[in-house]
């Protein structure tokens, strides 16, 4: 299986770009404010855009570094990183009276679209769809730890309702992954800013 995963994930885009796109998205003056924390966010925290874009507040646990993902009576704990903590505490200023995360504007109760993510990443230079963003994390992942089962339970491989984990399944192993990505890109964020031309 981990075989097999490997070969369908491999996509032209790599780590460099996505960690270009963050720090471009920071600088962008045509996207929205809470556009700007969705594309950070996401590039942090990859996930099915769909579920993405639909994330509540009360499913966000900002004490415990946990993401809750629920699929009729399923839950999934998704933790999240040190970095992806900071970015929600501040959009919780903006958006943290509404229902979701990624509301359209301060007093909307509705979500933006998924399209408005993807559209807010190509004004970055960004042109292809966000869900490689998760394709390219899941791949450096598992040729990083070698851990598919980890993997693909944090990443919803196997979407909630065909879970055969438990919520809190693996969730150090977890931790771990989510950590060691968001510290990757913000080396490689780093790294672009300072010490190339």
């Amino acid at each position: 299986m981990h075989m097999e995963y490997k070969e369908q994930a491999s996509c032209s885009l790599n780590s460099l770009d996505v960690a270009k796109a963050a720090n471009l998205v920071e600088e962008a003056y045509r996207i929205s404010q809470v556009a700007k924390f969705a594309v950070e966010l996401y590039i942090y925290m990859p996930m099915n855009p769909k579920i993405f874009v639909k994330i509540q507040w009360d499913d966000v646990d900002l004490d415990n570094a946990l993401l809750r993902s629920r699929s009729g009576d399923n839950l999934l704990l998704i933790p999240i990183s040190t970095r992806a903590i900071r970015l929600l505490e501040a959009l919780k200023s903006i958006t943290g009276a509404n229902r979701f995360v990624f509301s359209k504007n301060k007093t909307s109760n509705n979500h933006i679209a998924e399209s408005q993510l993807t559209n807010a990443l190509r004004k970055t230079g960004f042109y292809l769809p966000v869900s490689k963003i998760l394709e390219l994390a899941k791949y450096t992942l598992v040729e990083k730890f070698a851990d598919w089962d980890a993997v693909a339970i944090q990443f919803g491989v196997i979407s909630v309702s065909e879970s055969i984990w438990r919520d809190d399944d693996r969730l150090d192993e977890r931790r771990v992954l989510t950590q060691w990505w968001a510290d990757y890109i913000d080396n490689l964020r780093l790294s672009l800013r300072y010490f190339l031309p």
